[in-house]
């Protein structure tokens, strides 16, 4: 850098008595920024050390380090421009002070400038403070006046060199100020040291230690720096002892890493004496101190064992549960010295127990392993109770009763044993502890075992150890123990399966081909093959019965008879083959020994069917077949490949069987049968047989009725009565009955019949019944038909009509009346010209109904009239014709009827007024009440009308009569004048 242009002054010595050890600290502060420390390293004569740029000094804020170099031609150590270059009055402190409370005889500035800037600086604060390394103040100096002008340039200090330092000096503290504006910066130069001497150090001051109860010493300082610049120890010593919070049990001692004692208290460095310790044993309990002397041939390194190796101890374990605080205090033979303290947290809780268990077990397939080799300790665990926690990831663990011992999941995979460690240990030492792998399982086991002292040891709850071990399981061949059938004793014939399952003593796995067992019971030898049970201790084998084979005794061919066939049966854990030797065939193990098995697969003939014979035909449903076969087999009858039935042959062969084939359609069809014997082997089809079915009923399709009478529907004696029919079949003739007689039936076309009856006499009036029943060619009844499909009837009326006249009007009768011409049935075609009729006129003839009629007749004179039909005037529906009826005599009298007569009374002329025509005689007569004749007249009844003179007659009631040949009748009348 480029150092200001400055007035120079005479050199200003400032001798300091101080000491100066491994570092300075320059401390600078202003108003607005903390306190910033820098440190020096000791180089020659000069404080050197530069920092990243080169530039040769520092300015507020950098911090110099010890890698830094500080060059002996840089002169400048601090700068303030960075900060104070634009604060006005601003107050400044630089401090250069020495650590670890050193001192040195003198320090020489050779120079103190402060340069300027822009202007020049008024100077009105300089204080400079001498500190010991305790921070008192030992001396000052202050600037001399009240305000100092400093040039923009020439900056300088002239009573700088007029105070006197004191010795002792471990700080000194400049504190400045201008009232106008802050320097550029604070130059030092040819700075100084001499003379320095130095007490021990020992570093850090303080520190926190923790010791674990029941553990072995615990160095205390293990990372303290001890030493001297001087390395004067020769009478020095080192004292320790517990300040604070011991107790009888704690123990402080000189480590044993740090050299041997001899009995009378030296302690030696290798080969060599080095000190000499009181008490003579090297330790001290609460209540002494720990001294140690020093010889003369003590260097720093031998002072930096001894105090790394300073250790603690307690020897109970239950230690007071409380912070020791131990001081060391280290001096030299001028009587410097240091001193630290340390705390020492015991720490009484639990310690963890201890296991150890073997790392490996070796044990057979299948076989129970005993463990043993475990080792259990806990230092604190007196008289509590541990446990031990065993767990294997395949197998179980079982233990044996102990005393004093509790067993929790015995017989698993998990077992907790419990009880005192001497009781736990004894119970693994006596074998009561045992594995059993189970079948088919891994051939490498993880055992874990875990040491629990279930918190009964010091505070902070329980505490393990694990041990892991490997049990390894031997690999062994699994043999063959033994065979058996499910199949009971018994005849098995063709398609029968037999299951053969064959045992080992552990699992074994079917791999690749397919296994079998020999069975001897065709020409050489057939297999029952491997079906199932890889992965078990079972392996099953199937053997189904084929044609032809047979022996009276099922057994397999030889203890070799178990093939691999081209495969494997390894053992499922470990992959070894197995052993496949059978027990000796016929033997208490064989299958022959266990059980009475027949093997026949000859089956039967086929049976014959003798009944029906061929192209039998059936018109049922319900069949009926017959034939022979192997004596004693059960006959299984098929029809068209559906089996309907089975029955077993007699003593000679003979079978009959009778069933219902309710689905047969008609057509042609075959049966067929086999014949199973005991051992349940099936003969092969008979011969089809063909047998016809015709199940349907024929049917009637159309059915009619008729006669050869003009009117069809009825029928007369010596009509024609013709029923005509189809169907829907082939039949045989039918018989057909027509009013209860054989018609004559004879055939008119395809499925088309006409049965003709004559009526005659004898036949029974009414509807004409028939019926028809025909049979198709195969049987079947179509059933009888009794009516007609179209509705039509024809009935039988062999009487002729009968036919009366009857009138409702009474004789005599006075006008014309209405006759009745009634036939005794139904009639058509009337004949009028057949009615005769006398003494009367007919008229309107009318129909009133199909057998009733009516004619007004009307009577010609007084007399009688007569009336009658004759024989043949209709016919009846059936065409017969009516028969004569009786005569109908009715008596007419015209003359007596008197309609009025007119005046009544009268005076003169009374006039009778007639109806009807008379052509007789009549005699009128009047007599008075007393039968007197007052009036007898004889008249011709020609006229209506008859007038009567009655001036005459006495005024007065009086009879009139009037009486003729066929007539008579009397009326009052009234004369009056």
């Amino acid at each position: 850098m480029t150092i200001p242009k400055r007035c120079t002054i005479p050199s200003w010595i400032l001798t300091i008595i101080c000491f100066l050890v491994s570092a300075t600290n320059v401390h600078a502060q202003n108003n607005s920024i903390a306190d910033n420390l820098y440190y020096f390293r000791q180089a020659e004569a000069w404080l050197s050390s530069a920092d990243s740029a080169g530039a040769g000094y520092r300015t507020l804020g950098n911090k110099f380090k010890a890698s830094n170099a500080f060059g002996a031609n840089a002169d400048a150590i601090y700068s303030a421009s960075s900060v104070n270059s634009d604060v006005t009055g601003a107050t400044e402190t630089l401090i250069i002070k020495v650590e670890g409370g050193a001192t040195c005889s003198s320090m020489t500035v050779n120079d103190l400038l402060f340069s300027g800037s822009s202007t020049d600086l008024q100077l009105n604060t300089l204080n400079i403070i001498f500190r010991n390394a305790a921070g008192a103040e030992v001396g000052n100096y202050s600037l001399a006046g009240n305000t100092v002008t400093l040039g923009m340039e020439d900056v300088f200090l002239s009573n700088f060199s007029t105070f006197s330092p004191v010795n002792n000096v471990a700080e000194i503290a400049f504190t400045w100020a201008f009232s106008n504006a802050a320097p550029n910066a604070l130059y030092f130069r040819g700075i100084t040291v001499s003379g320095i001497t130095s007490a021990p150090s020992l570093e850090p001051k303080t520190g926190y230690v923790t010791y674990k109860k029941l553990q072995p010493p615990k160095q205390i300082m293990p990372d303290a720096a001890a030493g001297d610049l001087n390395e004067n120890w020769t009478g020095g010593k080192l004292i320790a002892s517990i300040t604070a919070n011991g107790d009888s049990y704690d123990r402080l001692a000189v480590g044993p890493a740090t050299g041997l004692i001899d009995d009378q208290g030296i302690l030696y460095d290798g080969v060599t004496p080095i000190a000499t310790i009181t008490p003579a044993d090297g330790w001290v309990n609460r209540s002494e101190q720990l001294s140690i002397t020093f010889y003369s041939n003590v260097t720093n390194s031998i002072v930096q064992k001894i105090v790394n190796g300073l250790a603690f101890f307690n020897t109970s374990d239950q230690p007071l549960n409380a912070e020791r605080q131990v001081t060391v205090t280290l001096s030299d033979n001028t009587g410097l010295s240091a001193t630290v303290t340390r705390t020492i947290d015991v720490d009484d809780s639990n310690i963890p127990p201890v296991l150890d268990a073997p790392l490996t077990f070796t044990v057979d397939e299948y076989q129970t392993l005993t463990l043993t080799g475990f080792n259990f300790s806990d230092i604190d665990i007196a008289h509590g109770m541990i446990s031990a926690i065993l767990s294997v990831d395949a197998g179980t663990i079982t233990v044996g009763d102990l005393a004093g011992i509790t067993i929790a999941g015995n017989n698993t995979g998990t077992v907790t044993v419990t009880g005192k460690i001497d009781s736990v240990t004894h119970l693994f030492a006596a074998g009561l502890v045992k594995y059993t792998p189970l079948a088919g399982e891994k051939l490498a086991i993880t055992l874990t075992t875990i040491l629990d002292d279930n918190g009964n040891s010091g505070v902070g709850g329980n505490l393990r150890d694990t041990g892991v071990s490997v049990i390894h399981i031997n690999p062994v061949s699994p043999v063959l123990t033994g065979i058996s059938t499910s199949t009971v004793s018994g005849l098995y014939g063709q398609g029968t399966t037999i299951n053969f399952d064959i045992t080992f003593d552990h699992p074994v796995t079917v791999s690749k081909g397919t296994p079998a067992l020999l069975l001897p019971v065709r020409t050489g030898t057939a297999p029952a093959l491997y079906q199932s049970g890889s992965g078990t201790n079972t392996l099953t084998f199937s053997y189904t019965v084929e044609a032809g084979d047979a022996t009276p005794l099922l057994d397999y061919a030889g203890t070799d008879a178990l093939l691999l066939n081209g495969g494997l049966i390894n053992s499922s854990s470990s992959n070894t083959p197995a052993l496949l030797t059978l027990p000796v065939p016929g033997s208490i193990g064989s299958i022959a020994g266990q059980r009475a098995i027949i093997i026949d697969g000859v089956a039967p003939a086929a049976p014959l069917i003798g009944y029906p014979l061929p192209n039998a035909v059936f018109n049922t449903h319900d069949l009926t077949v017959a034939g022979t076969s192997e004596p004693d087999a059960v006959v299984t009858i098929y029809l068209d490949g559906v089996q309907m039935t089975s029955v077993t042959t007699d003593g000679d062969g003979n079978w009959y069987a009778s069933f219902t084939a309710s689905r047969l359609t008609d057509g042609n069809h075959y049966l067929k049968a086999t014949a199973t014997d005991a051992a349940k082997n099936v003969s092969a089809y008979s011969a089809n047989k063909m047998i016809v079915v015709d199940v349907t009923v024929p049917g009637l399709i159309s059915a009619s009725i008729y006669s050869d009478n003009r009117n069809k529907a009825f029928a007369t004696t010596g009509n024609i009565v013709t029923v005509y029919f189809t169907v829907n079949d082939a039949i045989y003739l039918p018989q057909v009955v027509i009013a209860g007689q054989a018609a004559t039936v004879r055939t008119v076309g395809q499925d088309e019949y006409v049965a003709e009856y004559t009526m005659t006499d004898t036949d029974t009036e009414g509807l004409i019944p028939f019926s028809i029943n025909f049979t198709d060619l195969n049987g079947n009844s179509g059933g009888t038909i009794e009516a007609s499909t179209d509705n039509s009837k024809v009935y039988f009326d062999k009487e002729r009509p009968a036919v009366t006249l009857t009138t409702i009007a009474s004789s005599p009768v006075r006008t014309s009346f209405t006759v009745y011409i009634s036939f005794s049935e139904a009639i058509s075609d009337f004949d009028q010209s057949k009615l005769h009729v006398t003494n009367a006129v007919l008229s309107e003839i009318t129909s009133i109904s199909n057998n009733v009629m009516t004619v007004e007749v009307t009577p010609v004179y007084d007399g009688m009239v007569t009336m009658s039909l004759d024989e043949g005037a209709a016919r009846d529906a059936a065409g017969n014709l009516s028969k004569a009826s009786e005569v109908l005599q009715v008596e007419a009298a015209f003359g007596g009827y008197l309609e009025k007569i007119y005046p009544n009374p009268a005076s003169s002329n009374m006039n009778l007024k007639f109806t009807g025509t008379v052509n007789e005689k009549a005699r009128v007569v009047i007599t008075n009440y007393m039968g007197v004749v007052m009036y007898e007249k004889e008249l011709i009844m020609d006229q209506k009308t008859l007038s009567i003179d009655v001036s005459n007659l006495t005024a007065g009631g009086y009879m009139l009569t009037v009486r003729s040949k066929n007539y008579s009748f009397y009326t009052n009348i009234m004369v009056i004048h």
